[in-house]
């Protein structure tokens, strides 16, 4: 059984971590140990859930998002697609 572990975070993500904890009120530590404990406590059948946090996390990093009729329009053309394919 582990007792435990350090792990290296580099400096681009040390900074964007202290960024996201300061934004949160909680040190880079407190902050880091939060995400660990959500992330090890969805249950590992739970996909959808593990994308959708994936998804978010993209999200909080990068700030980029899409509208939902970006979303549809998407959609519909690998339908349109498909059925082409299938012809």
């Amino acid at each position: 059984m582990a007792d435990g572990f350090d792990i290296h975070v580099d400096k681009d993500r040390a900074e964007r971590l202290a960024g996201a904890a300061r934004s949160v009120g909680l040190t880079p530590e407190a902050y880091v140990l939060s995400l660990v404990d959500d992330a090890i406590s969805i249950p590992s059948g739970d996909a959808q859930l593990v994308e959708s946090l994936r998804r978010l996390d993209e999200y909080d990093r990068t700030g980029e998002a899409c509208t939902v009729d970006e979303v549809f329009d998407r959609i519909e053309a690998r339908i349109q697609a498909r059925m082409a394919e299938h012809g």
